[in-house]
């Protein structure tokens, strides 16, 4: 090779093989030549023969070079991480889009080049929107930039638009269309949707096959000059064939594994799938955890994510997210060697900004709590047995905090009655409690949610032995204690059915069952219904198995998300908000994700209209998804918290 290489996507080639194309070019293989026309239809430059290259397989990597003196000890160079799909359905692809985000720019900047791109390829050519970090044949430094290519192997010519910069959290899609076929001759156009100067025609060439998203890089010397990040998702993938939407399975090729890079094929879907590109191993090993078990959630703070469980060994772990993370979740640890019965619920709360405290069940029956908060130097404190409480094994022990530093506790105790103790930090000799609430009797393990409506006032929620959906409240002014039981307008569910509840916006209250048909039911209270509790009323045609929670949040005010998973093992959410005149919204399928028929999703909004969802999945592993308003094509995810 001559000395004169400089980078493409695609490897180092003869600076003399790299072409810079106006916006109004066209790279033209008619009559057997590769040319550059103008629009209409005038040679601007002739470039020689095109040479084919034996059909049968992709031109890359396989054709990629680096010369030796550009191969870096112990880091590779070239396609890292990708995944593939072949088009083999007789149908030219005739749209090929992907959106992802500019991600972090680099922690360490040592002269690497990053390429981040979808494509697609034939044996000869590959035609690709690439944003790329660093230099190469096009310019560039340590920024972000982008432009279409359409590039031969090692030895061939390689074309590209004029670079154009964009910034970290920059949303981009890349698309490649089929504009005109003439027998096996086909014409292409390649751009960023919405970023002017981007756009590269090819015409009379090859039909493109090999449809891939990839990150290719060269010169990294550390791991730290990958994106300060863990990955880039390529979502709202989306790809036709014709008019066709085909059935795509997408095939991950981690060639590099030197930092951990490694892809994830998140959805398959041709209308709106997902591929997940990794720079880093995670530093979590996922758990093994019982497939209704609970995945509790909490936010201490704006942004940040604490989730609590207990596994098929019994330990009662914990992991942690938050913005800082570069390198994702963080966990999974076991709490000062807290056990339970394997799949027992583990429910939190933050009574005040950072501090955490969590309760569970454990194996002998007894009701423990732990705490923690950022001035323990030493992670949690406890575990403590509360007040000698117990229950049965991996019982419900829900919690709330009315106000600040103030919390109170729920359980259904083994003779059946509803418990409640309280703390506060003005009880110098701690918890205290127990007091049974009413003489309800729920089945043993049963969830009593509870929910805070406005300072200091409480609301709880079970369903007793009969199937009847009930309701107590507690509030200063009740001089003579809790109030209640209620039937709640003749509710009826599986005897133990959780009711899950929210509360929307001060003093209105909304609360979810699974009805004894399998529907999903709501029911609503506000100090303005004189006549009590309105509802219940179904939502959709949905069917879920009897008891299957279905948990709720409310993600700004009077804004409504619920989720379930479905007897088909479909995990499920619809929505409401007051300007849906039509009621509410769904249900919809989460991007595929699929659990035990009944299994808990559950919810928390870490942040004005933020959603993120935990289930455990049908490999015994966690999941997670998440929402915002800027994800336009809906919700990313699903992931698996750890390897």
């Amino acid at each position: 090779m001559p000395n004169n290489l400089v980078l493409t996507p695609g490897g180092y080639r003869d600076a003399a093989l790299v072409h810079h194309v106006a916006a109004d070019t066209v790279i033209d293989t008619s009559q057997g030549r590769l040319r550059e026309l103008s629009l209409t239809g005038d040679v601007l430059a002739d470039h020689g023969p095109m040479l084919t290259r034996a059909a049968g397989r992709p031109l890359h990597p396989l054709n990629i070079y680096v010369p030796e003196e550009k191969i870096v000890p112990a880091f590779g160079s070239g396609w890292i991480t990708y995944a593939s799909w072949t088009n083999s359905t007789g149908t030219p692809v005739s749209r090929f889009a992907t959106t992802w985000t500019v991600p972090p720019a680099p922690a360490t900047s040592n002269g690497q080049t990053i390429f981040l791109f979808n494509g697609i390829q034939n044996s000869t050519m590959i035609y690709q929107p690439v944003l790329q970090w660093g230099p190469s044949a096009a310019g560039g430094g340590a920024n972000w930039a982008v432009a279409s290519w359409y590039a031969d192997g090692q030895t061939g010519h390689s074309f590209f638009t004029t670079p154009v910069n964009v910034n970290v959290g920059d949303v981009l899609t890349g698309v490649m269309t089929l504009t005109g076929t003439s027998g096996t001759q086909h014409s292409y156009s390649c751009d960023f949707d919405g970023i002017a100067n981007t756009t590269l025609n090819i015409t009379n060439v090859e039909e493109l096959t090999y449809c891939i998203e990839t990150l290719e890089a060269y010169s990294i010397t550390a791991c730290t000059d990958y994106p300060n990040t863990f990955s880039t998702p390529m979502t709202g993938i989306n790809l036709t064939t014709g008019t066709t939407y085909p059935a795509i399975t997408w095939s991950a090729t981690d060639a590099v594994t030197d930092c951990g890079q490694h892809t994830i094929v998140v959805d398959n879907s041709s209308t709106s799938g997902e591929l997940d590109i990794c720079y880093k191993a995670s530093a979590l090993t996922s758990p093994i955890v019982p497939g209704h078990a609970e995945v509790s959630t909490v936010t201490r703070s704006p942004d940040h994510l604490d989730v609590f469980l207990t596994d098929v060994n019994s330990r009662v772990l914990s992991a942690a997210w938050q913005p800082d993370f570069a390198d994702w979740w963080h966990g999974w640890w076991q709490i000062n060697e807290g056990v339970a019965a394997a799949g027992a619920p583990v429910h939190g709360v933050s009574r005040s900004t950072d501090k955490l405290d969590i309760f569970v069940t454990s194996t002998d029956s007894h009701v423990y709590t732990a705490a923690w908060e950022p001035d323990f130097a030493d992670g949690w404190h406890g575990w403590w047995s509360l007040l000698g409480g117990v229950a049965a094994p991996g019982a419900h022990v829900t919690a709330v905090s009315r106000s600040a530093d103030h919390l109170d506790i729920f359980v259904v105790g083994t003779d059946g009655g509803v418990y409640t103790a309280a703390w506060e930090p003005d009880f110098a000799d701690g918890w205290h409690g127990w007091w049974r609430i009413g003489d309800v009797v729920a089945p043993q393990g049963a969830a009593v949610y509870a929910v805070s409506r406005s300072t200091d006032k409480l609301d709880i929620f079970v369903t007793d032995v009969n199937g009847a959906v009930m309701s107590a409240a507690w509030e200063p002014d009740f001089a003579d204690g809790w109030h209640g039981w209620w039937h709640i307008n003749g509710g009826q569910a599986a005897p133990g059915a959780a009711v899950d509840v929210v509360s929307r916006s001060t003093d209105k209250l909304d609360i979810f069952v699974t009805g004894t048909d399998g529907g999903v039911y709501t029911a609503a209270w506000e100090p303005d219904f004189a006549d009590g509790w309105h509802g219940w009323w179904r939502i959709g045609g949905l069917v879920a198995p009897q008891g299957a929670p279905v948990h709720c949040v409310s993600r700004s005010t009077d804004k409504l998300d619920i989720f379930v998973t479905d007897v088909w093992g479909a995990t499920q959410s619809a929505a409401w908000e007051p300007d849906f005149a039509d009621g509410w919204h769904g249900w919809w399928h989460i991007n595929g994700g699929q659990a035990a028929p009944g299994a808990p999703v559950t919810a928390v909004s870490r942040s004005t209209d933020k959603l993120d969802i935990f289930v455990i999945g049908t490999d015994s592993r966690v999941y997670t998804a998440a929402w915002e308003p800027d994800f336009a094509d809906g919700w990313h995810g699903w992931w698996r918290m750890g390897s």
